[in-house]
């Protein structure tokens, strides 16, 4: 997505850095502050493409999608998470619900971009969507993004408020893209209750070390045999380390319905992490892999599948909570 543009040149940055003592220096200053504090460095802001570059078609439809989303009448809500920190999100009610679904954007991203081209077909199907803006981005607070470990527990708060407001007699299903895929999957390790029906899962990782291995190793060429001190941070900042909350680990231990979809030729996300997340899943699993499509851009690329999937997915677990 955008935010991957500033991501690659703070990364060559860091590659220019890694020599001898200045690798442990560029590691810890890029996992810190790119990778998770909320205001974005000076490298990401520096090289972002500017708003008068050349832009794609799919762009134009994704920004046209994302203006078309924020002037659909979303109605802006607030709850305080666990540890005190507020959070905002935006409720775009259907006509008719059917469902509710709790829709989490992914990393240096936002709800209006993710969901920018999907709301329409949420709202076809019948779903009232909570759209939050996840801790660190947005209009929420906090001070870092935590890949899902810390924002699992902000979705269960999302989850009592949605209960709170709207009750427990229409299913409720938990929707995420990338880091908001990872951090639905993660709330799976809380107790839910059987109001949530199911999961739905776009490009998620499996946990904050494999993705940010892969980012470093295989994104950047940056060697993450620093990965101690990026371990160090993250506990630092969450009380938690980077392999301690696993979707695998999680997912075979829960008996609730997943559906994953990834995109083929995904570089940022492994497709990979998706299949190792199916083969793991306890519960009832589909898993949808859409040919040619880079990171989260599978509805974008096959929309029908995409819907049909999901549309399948609904028919299947709308009336059967799990135990």
């Amino acid at each position: 997505m955008k935010a991957q543009v500033g991501l690659r040149a703070a990364a060559g940055a860091g590659v220019a850095l890694a020599t001898g003592s200045a690798a442990y220096a560029a590691t810890q200053a890029f996992f810190a502050d790119v990778c998770m504090a909320k205001k974005k460095p000076l490298a990401m802001r520096l090289f972002e493409a500017p708003e008068s570059a050349a832009i794609t078609a799919l762009e134009r439809q994704i920004r046209a999608g994302q203006q078309a989303l924020e002037q659909a009448g979303a109605e802006a809500v607030e709850i305080v998470a666990f540890d005190g920190t507020p959070l905002r999100g935006h409720v775009l009610h259907a006509d008719k619900p059917k469902r509710l679904v709790i829709a989490m954007h992914g990393w240096r991203s936002c709800w209006s971009r993710d969901f920018s081209l999907s709301w329409p077909f949420w709202q076809a199907e019948g779903c009232t969507v909570l759209y939050p803006d996840q801790r660190a981005l947005g209009n929420s607070g906090g001070r870092y993004m935590c890949f899902g470990a810390l924002e699992r527990y902000d979705c269960l708060y999302w989850l009592r408020y949605v209960e709170g407001r709207f009750g427990t007699e229409l299913p409720i299903y938990l929707c995420g893209i990338s880091m908001g895929a990872a951090t639905v999957m993660m709330a799976a390790s809380l107790d839910l209750g059987k109001s949530v029906h199911g999961i739905l899962a776009d490009c998620g990782f499996t946990s904050p070390y494999e993705i940010w291995k892969h980012v470093y190793e295989d994104n950047f060429h940056i060697p993450f045999g620093a990965a101690r001190v990026c371990e160090a941070i993250f506990r630092r900042r969450t009380g938690l380390g980077l392999a301690e909350v696993d979707t695998r680990t999680i997912l075979a231990q829960k008996d609730l319905p997943v559906l994953l979809i990834h995109g083929a030729e995904d570089k940022f996300v492994p497709t990979d992490m998706s299949r190792q997340n199916y083969a793991a899943a306890k519960g009832p699993k589909e898993l949808l892999i859409v040919p040619g499509a880079s990171h989260g851009l599978s509805y974008a690329v096959d929309p029908a599948a995409y819907e049909d999937a999901v549309r399948g997915f609904f028919a299947a677990h709308d009336g059967a909570p799990h135990s």
